[in-house]
């Protein structure tokens, strides 16, 4: 079954980078990650961002019930975390597991979508940026071009960054002349590669740069003798379009499922 893959080497993927995370950056961010059962918990005190602070995939292995997701929400806010997410895995939560996670404050926003493809080889992309395989030397201005990319402050760039260089992973930028402009990560393990850490300078966009990167590490992914590579995004939906996920499809990948996001928000307050 491919569900339960897609969501380990993503689970795996970010326990590396928050374990690769130089130790003062983790004491001056709050970071930490551990797990209740087979669910992960990214913690980012002071990273006010549901991507660093989420529990996923909730009940895909394990019994779950009202007192195990009030055990999750209680955790991160005894960490002094007010916006974080806990996203179910690909069967879902049981009604009274949801009225729980509703009942402790949690509301259901909308989905990300976990996508996956196979071992064929990438269409080419045309792209005018040049692509670059980068290591450990410029494991700084990977953080720094992701940060810009997102508009996160520089100080997080050392979060990305930690990890470059690292077994199992690759990293990448497009670059104009000299200038970074894009980034993308490959995470290979037991022949299922993830792709992640992927952004655009905004002055940069439309010109094909995720395209090429997704091409480049599907290619080195295929190399490496991975069967299955897996990515995930935002769900596209007739209100919210998604060019994140239309690349995706472009590049040959198909839903897996869709992974819905219990959202806390720092106005929500239990009930």
């Amino acid at each position: 079954m491919l569900a339960p893959l897609v969501e380990r080497i993503e689970q795996e993927a970010w326990e590396e980078i928050y374990r690769a995370t130089a130790p003062a950056v983790r004491d001056a961010l709050g970071m930490s990650t551990e797990r209740i059962g087979s669910c992960t918990l990214l913690l980012a005190a002071r990273v006010p961002a549901v991507m660093f602070n989420r529990a996923f995939p909730f009940g895909m292995s394990d019994a779950v019930d009202g007192s195990t997701a009030a055990k999750l929400v209680e955790r991160f806010r005894s960490a002094g975390i007010t916006t974080f997410a806990v996203q179910p895995g690909p069967e879902g939560l049981p009604e009274p597991v949801a009225a729980a996670l509703r009942a402790h404050g949690m509301e259901l926003r909308d989905n990300w979508v976990k996508m996956a493809r196979d071992a064929a080889t990438p269409q080419p992309v045309q792209c005018d940026l040049r692509i670059e395989q980068i290591h450990h030397q410029r494991s700084l201005e990977f953080g720094l071009t992701v940060c810009a990319a997102y508009g996160m402050p520089e100080a997080l760039a050392p979060l990305p960054a930690g990890v470059v260089g690292c077994p199992g992973w690759r990293h990448y930028m497009a670059f104009d002349g000299a200038t970074p402009v894009a980034t993308g990560a490959l995470y290979v393990r037991d022949g299922i590669g993830w792709l992640g850490i992927g952004g655009t300078l905004p002055t940069h966009r439309r010109r094909g740069a995720q395209n090429a990167l997704m091409a480049r590490r599907i290619t080195d992914a295929i190399e490496s003798g991975c069967r299955w590579v897996t990515t995930e995004t935002g769900e596209e939906t007739t209100t919210r379009p998604n060019p994140s996920y239309r690349n995706m499809v472009r590049m040959g990948f198909e839903l897996v499922h869709a992974r819905p996001n219990f959202i806390a928000m720092p106005q929500a307050q239990p009930a």
